[in-house]
């Protein structure tokens, strides 16, 4: 029996390192996102936390059968790793996981891509991390000894024993931190940006370029959509694109109720300009299907697409004479699902669309109606 809790007391030690490192991870965007409308942060932190814990409670579990500092410290270092690797994918794969289950009609859509860089920085917030992790599984016997001498009759932590748990644990939150301004710290910030710049333009009349000198966020970025937002409704915010490089590049997507779609891009944490995202969808796809070709007056209408996509097109122009009938069917990060229908017929085609700068038609086909 006394095995058992000395089991358990070896999973506690792993899962409180997990924890810690997910908060300190998590809790600086949690502070700054808080009220933030950003669609797919609370489930991806969730994913992630359940990864981190899981993960980290395995290994306190395992390494304490071992009995041996250098094993330990191997144990931990390889499932410093593997953390490393949840962390680079939680913008990723694990934030794309989390769109797919918000949208199933999505699922097995490349929403957010992992970049060479972005690998760069995980590793480089994973050097601390494996660092931190396997000096704790140097000292990992140690400190379950210090922790065995603080269980009472019942085999539950004392409160000094909970204490010293915790108190052992602020490593591992710095370490969290670092790895937050490392890799997710620069992503997260922009949508707050977006978000207090859309809520100042829509409660303000006054001269917004004497407002961005004062508070040192870009209001003007909004000025061609200020007579929108007055009764646009609530929003949504995603983030659409994100782009590595000397100065970082992101790329924003607002929803409004009443159907204002914007896409709002920062270079760096500086808001630089928001736009209507629609042409291209709206006004670029019907002039291709009706005449091969995008409106000459229309750069922004404009998307990359392949002479087979073209020809498949074209073959459907007499089904889509007329009118068409397009709806933005869903969004996910920067993939769009867009629906067209004929104004006299019931035919139908859906199309996946790929990126924000640039866009590209990624596929399309007949659907039901």
């Amino acid at each position: 029996m006394k095995a058992v809790f000395l089991n358990r007391l070896a999973l506690l030690h792993g899962v409180t390192i997990g924890l810690a490192l997910a908060a300190g991870l998590w809790l600086p965007g949690v502070i700054s996102l808080w009220g933030v409308p950003l669609a797919h942060f609370y489930p991806t932190l969730a994913f992630g936390t359940t990864l981190l814990v899981a993960i980290a409670g395995l290994a306190g579990l395992f390494s304490a059968r071992l009995s041996h500092a250098g094993l330990n410290a191997a144990v931990w270092f390889v499932a410093g790793l593997v953390i490393t690797g949840v962390i680079g994918a939680l913008l990723y794969q694990v934030q794309t996981l989390a769109a797919w289950l918000a949208d199933l009609r999505f699922w097995g859509q490349p929403i957010y891509e992992v970049s060479s860089v972005s690998l760069l920085r995980a590793g480089f917030a994973g050097f601390f991390v494996v660092l931190v992790l396997a000096a704790y599984g140097l000292l990992q016997e140690n400190r379950l000894d210090g922790l065995r001498a603080e269980l009472d009759t019942r085999f539950w932590l004392t409160g000094r024993g909970w204490f010293l748990l915790l108190i052992g644990l602020v490593p591992v939150v710095a370490v969290g931190l670092i790895a937050n301004t490392i890799v997710l710290q620069p992503v997260y910030a922009t949508p707050g940006i977006v978000d207090r710049a859309i809520r100042l333009v829509r409660n303000t009349e006054d001269d917004l370029l004497a407002l961005s000198q004062t508070d040192g966020i870009n209001y003007t970025a909004l000025r061609n959509q200020r007579d929108q937002l007055d009764d646009a409704g609530a929003y949504t915010l995603q983030i659409g694109q994100i782009e590595w490089g000397p100065i970082n590049t992101f790329h924003i997507v607002v929803e409004f109720e009443n159907g204002v779609w914007l896409v709002c891009h920062l270079m760096g944490n500086r808001l630089s300009h928001c736009e209507d995202a629609s042409p291209p969808y709206f006004v670029g796809f019907p002039a291709l299907m009706h005449t091969e070709a995008f409106p000459a007056d229309c750069m922004d209408c404009r998307f990359r697409v392949t002479e087979a996509q073209q020809a498949w097109l074209t073959e459907r122009r007499d089904a889509f004479s007329g009118s068409l009938a397009i709806t933005k069917a869903g969004q996910l990060g920067d993939v769009v699902l867009l629906q067209v229908q004929g104004d006299s017929t019931n035919d139908r085609i859906r199309c996946f669309f790929k990126g924000i700068t640039p866009i590209v038609l990624e596929s399309c086909w007949d659907s039901e109606p």
